[in-house]
């Protein structure tokens, strides 16, 4: 199932999936390569950072996961 939100919207209440009404707390983004999946997400951690729901998020963690392709997995032996 698709559904468009308009984005002031994406944390309002709203039905969830096991069927409760609340607040989301994590949204999920895909799409093709070049749609704007990361300029979605810098607009999201820069509306946090200006008001836009920081009643609901104390704190938004940007964390580009392409990067982590550069970094070879280590033990802690």
């Amino acid at each position: 199932m698709q559904t468009s939100i308009p984005f002031e919207q994406l944390f309002n209440k709203r039905k969830l999936r096991d069927g409760n009404e609340n607040f989301p707390k994590t949204i999920l983004v895909q799409g093709r390569a070049g749609i704007g999946k990361t300029t979605l997400c810098k607009k999201l951690v820069y509306a946090h950072q200006t008001g836009l729901w920081r009643d609901r998020f104390d704190t938004v963690l940007w964390l580009p996961l392409r990067q982590l392709k550069a970094f070879k997995s280590r033990t802690l032996e």
